[in-house]
This record gives C-alpha cells, structure tokens and sequence, in this order.
C-alpha cells in the first residue's frame, strides 16, 4: 500500500495513479489512507476508469480476494471452529458461483455470517442464499433491537421496506445511479439504514452535510431491484410480457433478470415457467438474441436434489420455434451447453445450431450427445473452437453412431488428437446420413488420418472432409490416398496447411479427387473477393492510418476529442451505426486502439466520418466519372466494384472478360489509394492459387462486408444529412469566434509589447506586497475589517496585473527555460537599487513573473513529449499479427551489436559503439553532428531508436540534449515541421505556442537531437527533403541521428558525419533476450539455449532479433521442443504465424 507512488519499471516517477475495481472491493477504505499532495490517486469502477487511464502514469487493479485470502479470512473468522471453516472452504472448491462471490470482501464476511447460523449448510441456489443473507441480516437487526424471535419468515415481515428499497435500487439501476441520499429512503428511512444493508458516507459541503447511501455490493442493489419486481409480478402491478419486452433486462439488468427468476422459482413454480415461457417467446421474436440470458435463468432456478431446471429447459425447448440457432461465442461453458442439450432433446422445429467459442469442455459435449441421440430434426451442429477434446469427441462419435438426420458436423479447433478421431472413424462407418465432416485444425497425426482413411473405406455418405491444419504426414496421407480409390461417394477433400511431403501429395493427386478441385469461373470470382477483402481492407487502412496515424490515434478517439461525440452518436444514436463488437475495437479495454483491429466496415465507417473527407462528387453510390480521382471518389470506386462483384454471388462466377475488366478498374483505384507498391502484390493475387477451401472463405467474407456495409447505409445517409445542419451552425459560431478574435487583438494591442524595468520591479513589488498580506492575514484572521478590505485591494491589484501581463511575450524564454541566465541581477535587474528586493523572492516567484510577463516556457510541451515517449516508446509490438505479444523495452530490451563503418568504402570496423556514445568524438570526426545507422530488415534499427528515446524520457543514461524528437518517416507527410506537430505535439496546442515551440527550436538547435526512424519507408519524393535536413541546409545545428535500410543509406552517406551498422545479436545478447523472455519459464529459457549451442544454423537464425523472438515464440507453443531440420523449422514458424493470423481474423470456418 506504501508503493503506489514508488517509482517502477515502465516510469521512474508516477504522479498520477488509477486504482480500478468492482464495487466493495475496497477501494474507499484504500483511498483515506493516501495523502495525495500535488499527486494525484484516483479510484473508479472499469467503465468509468476506461476515460482516464491514458492520462494516467500507473493502472492498478483492485481484485478482491484471491482463493487464498478466502481461505485466509475464514480461517481467522472460525479461529474457533475449524469444523465450519472445512465446510465452507470446500463448498468453495467446488462451487464456481461461490468463488465468484467470495472475491468481494463483503460477500466473504456475509458467506462466513451465514455458514456460522446454518452450520456450514449453505444454499445451491444463488437467489436462496442471497435472501438467506438478507434474512441472517434482519435477525442480527431484530437481536440488536431486543425484538422477539418467532421464527417468521422476516422478509415477508419486512415486505414494504424491503419493497421500497428494492424500488430505490431498481431507480438507481435504470439511471446508472449506486448511491442515493437520505430523501429517496422516504418513511423507512430510519429502519433501513439501521438494517445494515447500506453504507453511509458524509457529502456535500462543510457548511451544507448530507448523508449519502450506497449498496454493500452492486449484487445486494441487483438482488433487492428483483425483489421488488418479483413482488410487483405477484400482485399483477406488471405483467412478465411487459418485464421481457424491455431490452435492457437482456443487458444492463440482466442480474437483476436473473435474480428475478431464482426468486420466483422459491416463491412459485407456476410463476417461473411462465416467466420462461415468456423468454422464450421473446427469443422467437427476436431470431435467437437473448437465449443465453434464458439459459442463464434456468440454471438460476437449480434446486437441490430437484430436476426442476431440467424441466424448465425443457419448457425452453418445447416453445422454441426456430429452425436456426446461432449460439456461438456468447461463453455459457458446459452448464448452458447441458441446458440447450435438454431443450433440444424435446425440439422439434431446431435444423442448424452453432455452439462454435463457448468453452465447452468433454462434459458439456457429451450433454449435447446424448440430445444428439433422440433428437429427430437436427441436420447441421456447428461445435468449432470449444475444448471437447477426445473424451467429448468420442462421445460425440456414439452419439452419431445412432443419430438419423445430422448431415453436417463441424469439429474444427477443438483439440481431438488421433484418439478421438480413431473414436469418430468407427461412428462413420455405421452412419448413413452425415456427409460433411470438418475435423480440421486439431492436433490429429498419421495415426488418426488412418483411422479415417479405414472408415472412409466402407462410408456411403461422406462426400465432403476437411482434415486442415492437422499435423498429417506422407505415411497418413498414403492411407488416405488408398481409402479414395476405392470410397465412391467423397468428391471434396481438404488436405491444405498440413505436414504432407512431396511423395504424399503425388499420392493423393493421382486419386479421382483433387483436394483443391474447382472451375476458372469460380475461381475469377473468389480473386476478385480475396483483392477486395484483402488488398481493399489493406488501402482503407493505410488511407485511414495516413490521415490518423497509428501514434495518435488514442488521442483522436480520446473523450476528449473532436471526433469522440461523432462517435458516440454513431454507436449510441437513435440509427446505432456502429455496433457492440465495432466500439469495443476502436475502445478496447486492455489494450491499445489499432486500426489493424478494424474490419473493412468499420474502416469505411470512420473515412465517412472523422477523417474530413468530402463525398464524392457523383455521391456514395454511383460510379464516379473517370476524370475525379480524389480519395473519396476511389473510396466509392471501390464499393462500387464490390457490388458489381457481388451481382456475380449467386453463381459464384466471373467469366474471363469481366474478370479481367473489373481487375483493372479496382487495381487501378487501390493503388491511387494505397500506392504503386502495391502493383505487384496485386498482379500476384491474379494469378496464385486458391484451393476451394479458401475460394469460400474469400466468397463468405465478401458476403459479410456486402451485408454489415447495407446495414449501415441508410443510417449513415440520415446521419450525414443531420451532420449538414450541424456544419451550417459551426461556420455561425466561426464567425462568432473571428470576432472575439479580433476584439482579443485590439486589447492586446493597446496594451503594447514594451517591457520597461519600472514595469518588471512594479510586477515584483506587487508580488511581495500580495505575500505580505497573505502573512498578515493569516496572522490577524478576522480582527480587522479595515486590513481585510486593504488585503482585497491589493488583490484586485494583484489580479490586474495578472491580466495586463498575460498577452505579453519575450525572446528570454529560451534563456530561463535552460538555466542559461548565470547572473540573474544583471539579466533582470540592470540597476542595484532594487537589488534587495529580489533578494526576498523564492524560486517559485520567478515563475510566477514569467507568466506576469508573459514568457513562454517549453517545459511543459517537453514534459508532454516525456510522458508520450513513457507510454508509448516503452513498449514494443514487433508482430501485427500478434497483438498480445508486446515488450516493454525496461523488461527486453538487450544491447544490440553496433559497429563503426569506414565512409570512403563502406567497410566494417570492429570498433563496438554504445548507446550513450553514438555523437561522441572519434578519430574521422571531432565533433560528430549527424549519424546514419543501417541496418537489414528486423535487426533492431526502429527498436534501438525507441530505446534512445525512452531513455531520454525517463532521465536513464546520459545525454546532453535538452529535447529528443523521435520521428517515424513511414508517418511522415510533409516537412519535418508538420511531422513533428503531427507525431509529437497534442491535437488541441493553441497555434501560438506551437510557433512559440518551433521558434525555440530554432534557437536552441545544439541542445536538440532528432532522430529520423526508417528513411527507407519515406513516402516518394520526400528524401530529397529530408537529405537537405541532414546536409545542414536546414536547422544546420541540431544534432540528427537516422536509421535506413542500406539501399536508402547510400543515398545520404555523403552528408553524415558517422556511419554506424547494426548486426543484430551476439551470441551473448540472444542468450539475454532468451532469459529475459522465459523469466517465468526458465525451463524453456534452458532447453532453447542448449539447442541453440549444438546447432549452427539456430545461431545464424537468431541473430535477426526478429528471428529469435519468433524462435521463442515457438519454444513456447511447442514447450520446448523445436524440429531438427531447418526447413522444418521454418516451416513450423510459419504455421505458428499462421495460427496467430487466423485466431486474431477469427477465420473459425476454414
């Protein structure tokens, strides 16, 4: 508690620090022990904390207790009965409600309350042990009053406070408020804060007190809200076709839902079936939304010893009338799963069902088999990316033994290794009805591929398998290859991304199918989806990132920017443009914003929005004339074309003439957006490959983006109508501005821009005299009136001054801002008569009279560039396609190898260079003021320059230079005056101080180092510009450090004083960045580095930094175990690149 303001590894002094955590997880007891000064420790709840945490130096989170502190306390509370505490703590162990509970404090202290009074028997359900807890507090209430104990039931007894507290609580829930004050308890106000169910915290003023009232726990607030809704149930106030037809009792109320229907289920069995009849009813209409809000209240309703959840599912599944059920990702794990199992053993309407992302393990699939079993309807089960693994697979496999109507099953990502696809082998040799089967992406070698092959053999039925992604070899390929020559009904097999050699692929080749079978037309159409998915998502995105670059990008969505209320209109507007999955991209809550993370919807979505573009001129929809070429027009050029494209979907097909003219049209306009490069990414995708596999895929993708970009039309063009109103009040309110503008210019005017010594001594004698009457008014307080309104004057004086000064401006800023004054007599004060009285001023003063005066002070835009540096330099994302794969450079970062190189011929030395001592003097250069470092491609050159940064940001190392600006030329658009207000300065900087800014640099070039990140990644044209940069042509005396490939390099060579190579790792340096990776698995750290000392090609590998991260990347996944051939190896790597793209494009169909 001590060490929230200590300095830590990612900065060496926070001064702001933000404690998150739920309600009662004690962050107000942790805040009155904090005595803040200038810093500043905050607490709030996640939702609220995402707003801020940028702005702060340190996140912490409060978690509660972990198990250990559960076990901890209630072992302290039954000190005296250990019996209790064996009881309780093992109920925990294997009750994940429980648990979840118990994680607040306060729930721990109540469960502990309770256990004591019911000796260790504890409630099943959630809803009972609540109100157990509600009821253990009135007894300990009535005790205390000296109330007699009849063995009422107290929450009847107390039914109309309870009522009005629940009423209260539901008010507060509804309008996002969690505490109240003492009015809205109204008659009961006396009674319920002596219950014990509130805390009560002072507010207001000191003059005006008031008590303000709050839940123990958000859960009691939930609790009590159903209460009183149950009530209100019974006695018909409301009906429960009005409770469910309210939305937000399917999200910002869904406990209250929930405890709403554990409640009824104690009360009355005929009120909670109806209640889910009428859920059900709700999912109809509404297409499936909602189902896991019923699944969850069925199993609200668990009672012990009692099957009444099992008939409620039942219900569910009786009243449900849809044929398809798309359930995927919405994470009920193995209790919904049993759940929807016992509803769709009694469905009789349900056909497609997808359960795909839902953490089912082996328990929860062998539920949904034995529905599988007597279900007679069920033709399509999608169980993708759940963790059956093979005890659920072969459960799976029984069941389709027996099944009669399933013909599609999807096993994709679900763990199987080659027992559980032996299981499923003999299920498809007995089934008669499946005839596509997806088992790709699992861990299923030769073995298990001749399992299947064996039962391909004798299947019928089968005509579709996917077997991609698994790990089969030539010898499993081979069996596969027999199977088809003699199966006579399989016409689609995928065999893609799998380990098969050279000899398995011939084999399976000269078999009657080809397992990348399909037709030029089929394929013309799926090369058009793939450039426009791809290569369209890829242009948008660099449209996107060139006029909001990736640096700043947390700052234009920022709450406080411009463009957040846009935004928040789109996403919470009447029309609700943007989507829940869309805002958690562009707000996500524990990471980084990326643009890398928005799909081509999204992206279209902001380029219309936040990112000034005008419409095109022939509108949105239309194919723009060939002569207008702006963004927008290519913007639109392009969604034309998909929607050309797409008029080919219900074929599939694009024959060769239309294929080549649409591909000349997009190409065209992509590379206008995204550039020339781009022409031989694209000329490659017309002629690659494609197996069917991927054709659907890229035709599944181009249907999605079709299907979200119309839903969002209409809404965008009622908006964009609104947002022309709105654009006619700015330019109103512009004018209103100029005019203040200019009355600010007048005033400033008459005051003049003179600076006299009578005005600099006026402004120190009004400071003096403002203390002196501070003193003596702290000293007298009250006693004089006459002295009071003597201080006030001076005050007014004071504030004057303030006033008049403040517009004034002075070349002496660079001078006070560097300490550069020695003698501050003779800088300020030419005379000695008024000598003394400097003598009498604090060092604090003299920043009170620069602002009197008006001086402009650099030290706050620094400081700012500091913190930016702190939070955004100090972190390290080498791969895109891995976002949680992120370093932060105190933690990684290990020392590269750094070389002096002769400039006449471009000849290494062996002279080694350290970070620190890059500009120091050597025996070419006396005084080195621009350096060149080259290097290949991911040997550290962007790394090491974060480094530097850093470094400077957090005062490690030694450097001289007042200023460090890091620029990364790939951002770079313009001049280097425009780079650094666009990479470095904050969006809102009033344009004064920027010219203020630029003007001290100008004047203090010696004191600034920049550094120019990648001038190989310039945009065309622009290195002439930066050459002059470097020559001295421009800012001649600041110091430049350059990084570039080599090609680029030889193009500034002649104008840098030192030339400086970076050649990766040492052998030593992998071995740290190894050990620094696997700190927490120095096991791994162990069997990676012995590997790499026995083999050559692994020490040659690595010293590409880039290389060795994905080398322990790998170590990881594979714990330890690398492949022995280098092809392999590469191979391997490049599966492993695979997996991370895919997981991160949730690509779950391939």
């Amino acid at each position: 508690m001590s060490c929230i303001l200590d300095p830590y590894e990612e900065c060496s002094a926070p001064r702001t620090v933000l404690i998150e955590g739920e309600p009662g997880m004690g962050k107000t007891t942790y805040c009155k022990k904090v005595l803040p000064r200038c810093h500043i420790v905050t607490t709030a709840r996640h939702e609220t904390g995402k707003e801020v945490r940028k702005c702060c130096d340190t996140l912490l989170e409060i978690e509660g207790f972990t198990e250990n502190h559960v076990k901890g306390f209630i072992t302290k509370y039954f000190k005296e009965r250990p019996d209790l505490a064996a009881k309780l703590s093992e109920r925990m162990s294997r009750d994940k409600n429980l648990t979840e509970m118990a994680a607040n404090p306060l729930n721990t202290a109540l469960l502990c309350l309770l256990c004591e009074e019911f000796e260790g028997t504890l409630p099943e359900n959630r809803a009972q042990l609540y109100l157990d807890m509600i009821e253990c507090v009135l007894r300990r209430y009535r005790k205390k009053k000296g109330l007699s104990e009849k063995g009422e039931d107290l929450t009847n007894l107390y039914k109309p406070q309870l009522n009005h507290l629940g009423s209260v609580a539901l008010n507060g829930l509804l309008n996002g408020k969690l505490d109240f004050n003492e009015s809205e308890l109204a008659n009961h106000a006396k009674e319920l804060t002596e219950f014990g169910f509130l805390s009560v915290q002072p507010g207001g003023s000191k003059l005006r007190q008031k008590l303000h009232y709050a839940f123990l726990h958000k859960s009691f607030q939930e609790c009590f809200a159903a209460f009183f809704i149950c009530s209100q149930i019974q006695s018909k106030e409301i009906t429960l076709e009005e409770l469910v037809s309210d939305p937000r009792y399917f999200v910002k109320l869904k406990e209250v839902l929930l405890f709403s229907c554990g409640i009824l289920a104690m009360k009355c069995d005929e009120g909670v079936v109806a209640l889910v009849k009428s859920l059900t009813n709700e999912v109809n209409k509404n297409a499936g939304s909602g189902t896991k809000v019923v699944l969850e209240a069925i199993n609200e309703c668990k009672r012990e010893k009692s099957d009444f959840h099992s008939q409620l599912a039942k219900s569910f599944g009786t009243g449900l009338k849809l044929t398809n059920l798309n359930l995927s990702g919405i994470g009920f794990s193995d209790a919904g799963a049993t759940s929807i199992a016992e509803a769709i053993e009694v469905n009789k309407t349900l056909t497609n069902l997808k359960l795909s992302r839902n953490g089912i393990s082996d328990a929860g699939a062998t539920s949904i088999a034995e529905a599988i079993k007597v279900n007679k309807t069920l033709t399509n089960l999608n169980l993708s990316f759940n963790c059956i693994c093979d005890a659920g697979a072969t459960s799976i496999a029984e069941a389709i033994k027996v099944n009669k109507t399933l013909t599609n099953l999807n096993l994709s990502y679900t763990r199987i290794s080659d027992a559980g696809a032996t299981s499923i082998a003999e299920a498809i040799k007995v089934n008669k009805t499946l005839t596509n089967l997806n088992l790709s992406d699992n861990g299923i070698s030769d073995a298990g591929a001749t399992s299947i092959a064996d039962a391909i053999k004798v299947n019928k039925s089968l005509t579709n398998l996917k077997f991609s992604l698994n790990r089969i070899r030539d010898a499993g390929a081979t069996s596969i290859a027999e199977a088809i020559k003699v199966n006579e009904t399989l016409t689609n097999l995928n065999l893609s991304y799998t380990r098969i050699g050279h000899p398995g692929k011939v084999r399976i080749m000269a078999t009657a199918i080809s397992p990348f079978a399909s037709t030029k037309e089929t394929t013309n159409y799926a090369r058009l989806c793939r450039l426009l998915v791809d290569v369209g998502s890829q242009v948008l995105r660099s449209t996107f990132d060139t006029i909001h670059p990736p640096a700043t990008l947390h700052t234009v969505l920022g709450s406080t920017s411009v463009h957040y209320a846009t935004l928040q209109s789109l996403y919470k507007g009447r029309k609700k443009v943007l989507n829940p999955t869309q805002w958690g991209k562009l707000y996500p809550t524990h990471a980084p914003v990326s643009s890398a993370a928005f799909d081509i919807t999204l992206l279209t979505v902001l380029l219309r929005n936040i990112c000034g573009l005008g419409p095109p001129a022939n509108g949105w929809d239309r194919l723009p004339l060939a002569t207008d070429i702006s963004i927008a027009d290519d913007i639109a050029r392009v969604k034309y074309y998909r929607n050309t494209v797409y008029g080919h979907a219900s074929q599939a097909s694009v024959d060769d003439s239309s294929f080549s003219a649409y591909w000349q049209e997009i190409r065209e306009a992509l590379m206008r957006l995204g550039g020339a490069h781009l022409r031989a990414e694209i000329d490659n995708l017309e002629h690659n490959c494609m197996d069917p596999d991927i054709e659907e895929h890229y035709r599944q993708l181009m249907k999605q983006w079709k299907k979200d970009d119309d839903s969002i039309k209409d809404k965008l063009e009622e908006i964009e109508r609104s947002f022309e109103k709105m654009i006619g009040e700015m330019v109103k309110m512009d004018s209103e501005l100029k005019e203040v503008k200019e009355k600010l210019c007048t005033l400033t005017a008459s005051v003049g821009e003179s600076k006299d010594e009578g005005q600099l001594n006026y402004t120190v004698k009004v400071i003096l005299l403002n203390r002196k009457f501070r003193r003596s008014q702290h000293g007298l307080g009250e006693r004089s009136k006459t002295k009071y309104s003597f201080n006030e004057n001076i005050g007014i004086e004071f504030g004057s001054m303030l006033e008049i000064n403040r517009v004034r401006s002075t070349a002496f800023t660079s001078q006070i801002a560097f300490g550069q004054v020695i003698d501050m007599n003779h800088t300020l004060i030419p005379f000695s008569s008024e000598a003394p009285q400097f003598s009498m001023l604090h060092s604090s003063d003299f920043l009170l009279i620069l602002l009197l005066l008006g001086i402009f002070d650099p030290s706050e835009l620094i400081n700012g560039i500091r913190q930016l540096y702190k939070t955004r330099e100090g972190w390290l994302s080498p791969f895109p396609w891995c976002e949680e794969f992120q370093f932060f450079l105190g933690n990684i970062f290990t020392r590269l190898k750094v070389v002096r190189r002769k400039k006449t011929r471009g000849e290494i030395t062996d002279v080694f260079v350290e970070m620190s001592s890059i500009l120091d003097p050597y025996e070419d250069c006396s005084a080195p003021r621009t350096v060149l470092i080259e290097g290949e491609p991911g040997m550290g050159k962007t790394t090491y320059c974060k480094k530097y940064a850093y470094n400077w940001a957090t005062n490690c190392g030694s450097t001289a230079f007042k200023v460090v600006l890091l620029l990364k030329c790939r951002d770079i658009h313009s001049d280097v005056w425009e780079a650094i207000d666009d990479q470095l300065l904050s969006l809102d900087i009033d344009e004064k101080v920027k010219r203020q800014f630029f003007q001290f640099m100008r004047e203090n070039q010696s004191s600034i180092l920049l550094i120019l990140d990648g001038l190989d990644e310039l945009p065309s044209g622009k290195l002439s510009m930066f050459s002059e940069l470097i020559e001295g042509k421009v800012l001649p005396r600041c110091h430049i450090v350059a990084t570039a490939r080599h090609e680029a390099g030889k193009e500034v060579r002649k104008c840098c004083d030192a030339l400086l190579q970076i050649e990766g790792f040492t052998e030593k340096h992998v071995k740290g960045f190894v050990t620094k990776y696997f700190k927490e698995r120095t096991d791994l750290a162990t069997k990676l580095s012995q590997r790499m000392s026995q083999d050559k090609n692994l020490r040659e590998i690595a010293a590409n930094p880039l290389n060795t991260a994905l080398l322990c990347l790998l170590c990881e996944e594979s714990e330890g175990t690398l492949p022995e051939s280098r092809a392999q190896l590469y191979l391997d790597m490049v599966e492993c690149v695979l997996r991370r793209y895919r997981k991160k494009r949730d690509y779950w169909k391939r």
